[in-house]
């Protein structure tokens, strides 16, 4: 062999070393690399920017995984969902109401291992009772991991309550004493406000006085009961309700701007109304009660024979479709989400709307550090405490019913209030409709 061809052999073989070295690194990469679609309904642009800024932590910190981010409006979502299940595309992590978990749950879409193994890994006795058993699958184990919550009651003009002499509007007989006793239309000032659309604000409040009266979507063996006697006399007790309200129907938006502008004596609202009322914060444009939360009163639970404490719960739900990789990327993602800093950033997104349901971080220092849940003290304690507590249609004594997701999908409850109270529908003839709505709606 010349000299010659001997130097092209050692040009040949440095060249095939130099393509070993650099091309094994990129098919690692490649191999390692795991791309996973997160969705969720945080369409305010400050909320999209605090999002987006923790999921580019997360990458910095997990260079093998890369989160592709989609805010949808959460009136789309169900459709979203629904298309995209329909054309095998769906994400591989979601960020959503109870609700919505439980309907994609009962479609078998939802990966309980993975979010068991997300749960265990925070520490399940971390989590506050109530929002985990909003999550909570008829297999005994998770549908997703809970992640924020709100608790939702009565918010009341407690001056005008003082300068009465009534008590705090916790039971039927005194919110509806109350109701009568404030209500001036003349004035344009109205006793409370309930819900009468057909939207999810009026299901919430309806949900609530039915649970104090123990009245149950489901029995035991998970028929719709709608019809029953006790049902019907919470349809009764609304519409009486409904007689100190606002003319048309009212939805949570005529309940917020009412109460911040001093013609409302009640209101039935989630804490997502804390920054409004305790910083103005809001997207109410009119003038605002001076000082108003000092005037104002929560009334966290509702009491007749039972009592009643209602809230909603969101949560990370793991999609089943995706690979093992992207199942382990999506609790990482959970995880970090949930990890106190990246958590705290994320829960004061909406201070008071978003409450975090571990209790490690709702009680830390820094957490409670905030502009809104100073300005509200120790209400926001008792806030905090009512998570373990809260109480939805889809649960009954331990037992887990996700036909909820397509009921309340259905705005079913919500149009039955309409119905009853824009219509002049009377109690029974309302719980008939309902009733077989229900039905058809869970086959």
């Amino acid at each position: 062999m010349t000299g010659d061809s001997c130097a092209v052999l050692r040009i040949l073989r440095i060249a095939l070393v130099l393509m070993v070295i650099v091309l094994v690194p990129m098919a690692a990469t490649t191999a390692t690399t795991t791309s996973i679609e997160f969705w969720h309904c945080e369409v305010e642009q400050d909320r999209q920017e605090t999002i987006g800024a923790l999921i580019r932590q997360f990458q910095k910190d997990h260079p093998g995984i890369t989160v592709k981010l989609q805010a949808i409006e959460e009136d789309d979502m169900r459709t979203k969902l629904t298309t995209a299940q329909a054309a095998r595309r769906l994400p591989n992590l979601v960020w959503l109401s109870s609700e919505l978990i439980l309907r994609l749950g009962n479609s078998n879409l939802l990966d309980q291992k993975a979010a068991g193994d997300a749960i265990a890994s925070l520490g399940q006795s971390d989590f506050y009772s109530g929002p985990l058993a909003f999550m909570a699958s008829p297999e005994g184990g998770y549908y997703a991991v809970p992640y924020a919550a709100w608790v939702q009651g009565i918010w009341y003009r407690k001056d005008w309550f003082e300068s009465r002499g009534l008590a705090a509007p916790t039971t039927w007989e005194s919110i509806l004493k109350a109701a009568r006793a404030f209500n001036a239309p003349q004035d344009r000032v109205y006793g409370i406000i309930i819900g009468t659309s057909k939207d999810t604000y009026a299901e919430q409040v309806f949900t609530q006085f039915a649970l104090s009266n123990k009245a149950f979507l489901f029995s035991p063996d998970g028929k719709v009961t709608f019809n029953t006697p006790e049902m019907i006399e919470v349809l009764d007790y609304c519409k009486q309700l409904s007689a100190f309200t606002p003319p048309g129907p009212e939805s949570w938006r005529d309940a917020r701007d009412l109460y911040l502008n001093g013609t409302c004596a009640m209101m039935f609202y989630s804490t997502f109304t804390m920054d409004d009322i305790g910083v103005e914060r809001t997207g109410f444009k009119g003038a605002i009660v001076r000082d108003l939360v000092k005037k104002t009163g929560f009334a966290p639970y509702v009491e007749h024979s039972a009592v009643s404490s209602f809230g909603a719960v969101t949560g990370f739900g793991i999609m089943s479709t995706g690979t093992p990789d992207q199942a382990d990327a999506c609790k990482k993602l959970i995880t970090f989400l949930m990890t106190r800093d990246s958590y705290i950033k994320a829960m004061h997104m909406s201070p008071g709307g978003f409450n975090p349901v571990l209790k490690s971080v709702a009680t830390y220092p820094a957490y409670l550090d905030e502009p809104v849940l100073r300005a509200w003290g120790e209400t926001y304690h008792t806030i905090a405490r009512g998570l373990d507590s809260i109480q939805t249609f889809a649960q009954r004594d331990g037992q887990i019913f996700p036909g909820y997701g397509n009921i309340s999908a259905q705005l079913i409850i919500g149009e039955a209030l309409y119905n009853l109270t824009e219509k002049d529908w009377t109690p029974q003839q309302t719980a008939e409709w309902a009733q077989k709505r229900m039905e058809q709606a869970i086959k």
